[in-house]
């Protein structure tokens, strides 16, 4: 796996982010669901809704599937890349996101400011017990989600679960042809960063009404 290079954090998360555990597992309730997924109102600005779990995943424990940002088949298609890293657009196309093909409706993968805004208007705060090793994430509302600290897979083998959860968003990082920006996080870190496409990390759908 390449190394990440990360980027600023967010400022204010050093107000939301909070080091304590939960002394039990909180409830993870869903308001509504897209296309047979359910999705969490976390009272968000952009009226972002939020999948209970991760994509492959069948509860919010579950880690899920580990995914690249772009395909196998699409990063071996030098023209394909190139075209990309020739596009204005910020994001990748929607024939690329993986949580559009695999869950469908509105579902997509998130984008970087939908990932930034996560950070800026909801409290983070660690989960581990009981097979749960991840953050809790409480809207202003109380609704909550947990994002597993799954890991990430690399050369066959799943490295450091419980300890880094990793997800993509849909936004590539200019600074680099073959790269999208991430959410990183630790039990004493969270913040965005960069990281290859051809890294297998988690994906959490969002939806937009």
């Amino acid at each position: 796996m390449k190394k990440l290079v990360f980027v600023a954090a967010v400022a204010s998360l050093s107000v939301l982010f909070t080091g304590c555990e939960f002394g039990s597992i909180p409830e993870f309730g869903a308001q509504g669901s897209e296309n047979g997924r359910d999705w969490t109102d976390l009272d968000l600005p952009s009226g972002t809704l939020w999948a209970t779990c991760n994509l492959g995943a069948a509860s919010p424990d579950a880690a899920g599937d580990y995914l690249p940002g772009l395909g196998d088949d699409k990063r071996a298609d030098n023209d394909y890349v190139y075209e990309l890293s020739q596009s204005d657009e910020d994001v990748l196309p929607l024939d690329d996101d993986i949580a559009a093909e695999r869950w469908g409706g509105k579902w997509r993968t998130p984008t970087a400011d939908q990932m930034k805004e996560l950070l800026m208007h909801c409290t983070f705060s660690w989960l581990s017990k009981d097979g749960y090793k991840g953050y809790v994430v409480t809207g202003k509302n109380g609704n909550r989600i947990f994002l597993p600290a799954a890991g990430v897979l690399s050369d066959g083998q799943v490295q450091n679960p419980g300890r880094v959860g990793q997800y993509w968003t849909i936004t590539r990082d200019r600074e680099s042809s073959m790269a999208s920006f991430i959410l990183n996080f630790t039990k004493y870190e969270c913040a965005t960063a960069s990281n290859d496409w051809s890294c297998r990390i988690s994906v959490r759908p969002v939806l937009k009404k």
